[in-house]
């Protein structure tokens, strides 16, 4: 996660270093295409920033899920909650 925020911490100066060599050409197209570059790479560090907090979320519910106990009755096993069934073939192995 570290490597994502600070590759595109990189690639944010790099984009300022283009920028400095721009104004030594003056070209509008290539400025227009930094600037647009610079937003797009400014929201991908906006998304890197909240994929921790989204992925302990996840975590969590999945953890949450896996200690559900399930109970054998019949020929399947089923949730507390009353999930299932499932197969105890595919939940045993």
């Amino acid at each position: 996660m570290t490597d994502l925020i600070s590759t595109t911490a990189n690639a944010i100066q790099l984009i300022g270093r283009l920028r400095e060599v721009n104004k030594n050409i003056e070209n509008a197209e290539l400025a227009s295409a930094l600037a647009d570059l610079s937003m797009e790479m400014a929201t991908v560090k906006i998304q890197a920033a909240h994929l921790p907090e989204e992925n302990d979320k996840l975590r969590r519910k999945l953890e949450q899920q896996n200690s559900t106990e399930l109970t054998f009755k019949g020929f399947a096993y089923y949730s507390a909650n009353g999930d299932g069934p499932f197969c105890p073939g595919c939940y045993d192995s």
